[in-house]
C-alpha cells in the first residue's frame, strides 16, 4: 500500500475489509519503475520484397507437415471406436 501512495492523485475510494479500491490521476507514472519499454518498434517496410521473412519483424512462414495415410488415427463416429 505505501508503494500506491506514491502514485499523484493517490486516493481511497472505497474499502471492504479486507479489501481496498484506491485509484490516481490519469497518466499518473510508478515512480518505481525505472525500466525502459521492453518492445522495439519497426519501421515501415518500403521496397523491393521476394518473400515476407525478407521484410523485418516478419517470421518465417511455417511449411506443412506431410502425414502419411495411416499414421493418425481414424474415429468412426458412430461407433466412437478408433479404425
Amino acid at each position: 500500500m505505501a508503494h500506491l501512495k506514491l502514485m499523484d492523485g493517490f486516493e481511497v475510494l472505497a474499502t471492504e475489509s479486507p479489501f481496498v479500491l484506491v485509484g490516481w490521476k490519469k497518466g499518473a507514472m510508478d515512480r518505481m519503475v525505472r525500466q525502459k519499454s521492453r518492445f522495439k518498434t519497426y519501421n515501415a517496410y518500403v521496397g523491393d520484397y521476394r518473400k515476407a521473412s525478407d521484410i523485418d519483424g516478419v517470421p518465417p512462414r511455417e511449411t506443412k507437415i506431410p502425414a502419411l495415410m495411416g499414421s493418425f488415427p481414424v474415429i468412426n463416429l458412430k461407433t466412437w471406436k478408433i479404425e
